[in-house]
């Protein structure tokens, strides 16, 4: 009964249009291998996409400074919020809030604003004080473009290949003859 269920499920044609039923991932496989064109000379027509895997580890490391910068950012910013919304309770508080003041936060320089103190940081242990929110997206560009530059490289297919192979077929058919007969080939 079970055998009966799996094999209705796998021909459904809700699981047959899924990408991961038509993908084989083919391990150990040799340079001679690793690239589209002599791919497809061994499947033939019956290769969609082909995926080569790359060595990561730099661009991982990369992508997660890029994150690092990116949550410091977003706390500095929170702060400077949450004293601007403290100074302008006050105001609302002591009178000197009124109309006007409302179109001057919209034009991004209010009265108002020297009362607020940007975040700050220093540099170096004695180094100097920079403005936080303006270094920190200053820096975060800076990784941003750093860490495009390295997923072009990898996209590209100019990183250093590893051994593992993701071959997405046209069909499920087609996926699994060729796991059944080409998989020795390979390994």
């Amino acid at each position: 009964y079970y055998a009966n269920l799996r094999q209705a499920y796998l021909n459904s044609p809700a699981y047959a249009s899924r990408m991961s039923s038509r993908t084989v991932l083919f391990m150990s496989v040799p340079d001679a291998y690793k690239n589209e064109k002599k791919l497809r000379q061994v499947f033939g027509d019956s290769i969609c996409r082909t995926w080569i895997t790359s060595e990561c580890s730099k661009l991982e490391k990369m992508v997660a400074q890029r994150d690092r910068l990116a949550e410091k950012l977003e706390t500095a910013e929170t702060k400077l919020i949450r004293r601007a919304n403290k100074v302008r309770t006050q105001a609302i508080k002591t009178g000197e809030w009124n109309s006007d003041t409302c179109l001057d936060c919209e034009s991004s320089n209010p009265a108002w604003s020297h009362k607020v103190k940007r975040p700050m940081h220093r540099l170096k242990f004695f180094g100097e004080k920079v403005d936080t929110i303006h270094w920190y997206r200053a820096e975060l560009a800076k990784k941003i473009e750093e860490v495009s530059n390295l997923q072009a490289k990898h996209q590209n297919g100019e990183a250093k290949q590893l051994s593992a192979i993701f071959v997405e077929f046209n069909s499920q058919a087609d996926a699994q003859v060729a796991l059944q007969t080409l998989s020795s080939r390979f390994t």
